[in-house]
């Protein structure tokens, strides 16, 4: 009973959730398919995201959430949200590409790099481990060492099913 109420949410905020504009000018859509991508662009609407989909990608917001904050405390001043400073925006090629990274630490030698949180089944989270990121991923790391300079980019990986990193 309960349940079918928490679906019927879901499934009312990814139908709204499928009518707003998307633009794939960004980041993180870097990497993606480009048929997807004209798609996206012509405003041409695909399947909403299912009740199960869309609950695992607000469970992910709330994640990323909490290990920010994590990481606040534990690199205090050395990391810095950058939720909080809003869209930043670089050119490639002439077209504009809008960009948001998760995160940007100082090293120990003083260099600010990037990191960038990814929260991930087992699956992909083994491949992870053995070296293999997914190419989106990379694109959009790409994104944001170019628009930034800053460097290293570090991938800060997370295993939903049992929070290892």
């Amino acid at each position: 009973m309960i349940i079918e109420y928490l679906e019927a949410l879901y499934r009312a905020r990814s139908e709204a959730r499928d009518k707003e504009p998307k633009n794939v000018f960004r980041a993180s859509s870097t990497g993606y398919c480009v048929r997807r991508l004209a798609y996206d662009k012509l405003g041409i609407h695909g399947d909403p995201l299912t009740p199960r989909r869309l609950a695992v990608f607000r469970h992910g917001d709330i994640l990323d959430g909490a290990i920010k904050a994590d990481l606040g405390i534990a690199l205090g001043d050395r990391f810095l949200n950058l939720d909080k400073l809003g869209r930043n925006v670089c050119e490639i090629e002439g077209v504009e590409v809008s960009f948001t990274p998760d995160g940007a630490f100082q090293t120990d030698t003083g260099d600010i790099g990037i990191i960038e949180l990814k929260t991930m089944s087992d699956y992909a989270f083994d491949k992870a481990l053995a070296g293999e990121i997914e190419r989106a991923y990379l694109c959009q790391a790409w994104v944001y060492q170019y628009g930034t300079s800053f460097n290293p980019v570090v991938f800060i990986c997370y295993r939903k099913q049992t929070s290892h990193y």
